[in-house]
C-alpha cells in the first residue's frame, strides 16, 4: 500500500470513530445550565465556578452539582443538578455500538443535566 492509501485509510477511520459517537456529536460534553433566584443579583457558585444571578454557566456533563447561593439578611439557598442519562445513546445502538458508547460516556457526553434551569427562592431571615 502507498503512503496516500494509507493516509485515506487513517482519515475514514478516524471519521467513522468520530460519527459513532452520536452524543458527543449532537449535545457535546457541556451543557449551558441557567440559574436565577429571587431576590435577583445574587452570587451563586457551583463548584468554584461563579455567577450572578440570573446567569447561566457551562457545566460538564459527566457530574452531579450542587448550587450554593447566599446573600446578607437572608437565609442560604441551594439547589441540585443532577446528571441522567441521555436519550441520544440509543444513537449509539443504532448507528455506533460500542465505540460510540466508549467515547460518549468517557467524554460525559452520555449524560444530560437536569433541571436545566435552577430558580432558588431565598427566605429573608428573621431578626
Amino acid at each position: 500500500m502507498g503512503r496516500n492509501t494509507l493516509y485515506i485509510i487513517s482519515l475514514i477511520i478516524s471519521f467513522v470513530f468520530l460519527c459513532s459517537s452520536c452524543c458527543s456529536i449532537v449535545q457535546g460534553r457541556t451543557q449551558q445550565v441557567g440559574i436565577s433566584s429571587s431576590p435577583s443579583d445574587v452570587e451563586a457558585g457551583v463548584d468554584g465556578l461563579r455567577v450572578i444571578t440570573p446567569g447561566t454557566l457551562s457545566l460538564d456533563r459527566n457530574k452531579s452539582y450542587t448550587v450554593k447561593i447566599e446573600k446578607e439578611g437572608y437565609e442560604p439557598g441551594g439547589a441540585t443538578i443532577s446528571r441522567h442519562l441521555s436519550g441520544w445513546l440509543c444513537g449509539n445502538i443504532l448507528f455506533g455500538g460500542l465505540i460510540g458508547l466508549a467515547v460518549d460516556f468517557a467524554t460525559g457526553a452520555a449524560y444530560k443535566l437536569k433541571p436545566e434551569n435552577v430558580n432558588v427562592t431565598l427566605q429573608k431571615k428573621e431578626e
